[in-house]
């Protein structure tokens, strides 16, 4: 009864997500200014809906009655060590998503194994986060604050570009820690390889620089499922419950930086459409992802000299791939 508020909050939440969705896909076709600007307005009614709902999660959780209706969410926050937060606020937040997660059953599944699995001297120590980024390290996990003025964005499973959710996130780095309660070893040469013709591989690399030496065959389990994870457990299992749209990479960037969406947006795009790259661009991918003042290579001659070469190759690149064809 009690959770009537916050459950209609988070529908409008959710519909504001569907409005972000829209604005995102015209902002980045376009780069228009006034789109931006209503994209940041719309964040921060998201972030309000969200300061809104944490202090009705902060008053459900002294409520009885909301106890006895909600037992694996309490059962849960009690698996959590909340005392090394500097903000109080966080605390709720944490809550706020726990809660939501649990709406869905995928989320229960997540929570209910996460439950089972952790002993009665394991606990998920919950720390603030200095930047934007909800992140583990082990059992630490990571929280921001809530940021309203930036939008964090990553590529989406058709190529669109879509945003990252907090609710959302919380759920993929609770995945990675019943990873690691599993003890699941992600084996790069079975599990993720980036010469299995499947281009998509390359947007879960840790470095464009030296990608066969840093693929992260662990977020590309999280996020797009993997035979590792319980009934194919993932992010974008927990967005298919919610209706959101499905995730297609691993690497983040803000959308208010121009330099670093454009670059990010021509990578993308090279690779979904499983385009080519030309011998100039695969020297410049380097420079590209490194140096923050570096734009994105522009079109280069189709001269015969120029090696093309498709992502999918059979062997990967490398900083020697790179250097060796000078």
């Amino acid at each position: 009864m009690g959770s009537q508020k916050i459950d209609k909050l988070f529908s409008d939440e959710l519909s504001l997500y569907a409005d972000l969705d829209k604005l995102i896909s015209t902002y980045t076709s376009s780069f228009c200014a006034e789109i931006l600007a209503q994209i940041q307005t719309l964040q921060k009614e998201v972030a309000n809906i969200q300061r809104q709902q944490a202090a009705e999660i902060q008053a459900l959780c002294d409520n009885i009655d909301f106890e006895k209706e909600h037992p694996l969410f309490f059962n849960f926050i009690n698996r959590i060590d909340f005392s090394n937060l500097e903000i109080p606020e966080t605390k709720y937040l944490c809550y706020l998503s726990i809660y939501k997660l649990l709406r869905k059953a995928t989320g229960q599944a997540l929570i209910s194994n996460l439950c089972h699995h952790l002993t009665e001297n394991q606990k998920i120590i919950m720390r603030n986060s200095k930047d934007q980024s909800i992140y583990v390290k082990e059992f630490d996990f990571y929280h921001p604050e809530i940021d309203e003025d930036n939008t964090l964005v990553v590529a989406g499973e058709q190529g669109s570009i879509i945003p990252i959710i907090d609710f959302i996130a919380f759920g993929h780095e609770l995945i990675h820690i019943l990873h690691r309660l599993l003890d699941f070893k992600f084996n790069t040469k079975h599990d993720f390889k980036l010469s299995d013709n499947n281009p998509k591989h390359w947007l879960y690399l840790g470095s464009f620089l030296e990608p066969e030496l840093s693929p992260k065959p662990g977020e590309y389990a999280t996020i797009e499922s993997s035979r590792h994870t319980l009934n194919g457990m993932s992010e974008n299992k927990i967005r298919a419950d919610f209706g959101l749209p499905l995730r297609g990479a691993w690497r983040t960037v803000k959308l208010g930086d121009f330099t670093e969406l454009d670059k990010y947006l021509y990578f993308v795009k090279k690779i979904k459409n499983g385009a080519l790259f030309s011998t100039k661009e695969k020297l410049e991918i380097p420079l590209m992802f490194f140096d923050r003042k570096s734009r994105r290579p522009e079109k280069v001659s189709s001269a015969k000299e120029e090696e093309d070469f498709t992502i999918s190759q059979s062997k990967p690149l490398s900083l020697y791939s790179f250097c060796s064809i000078l």
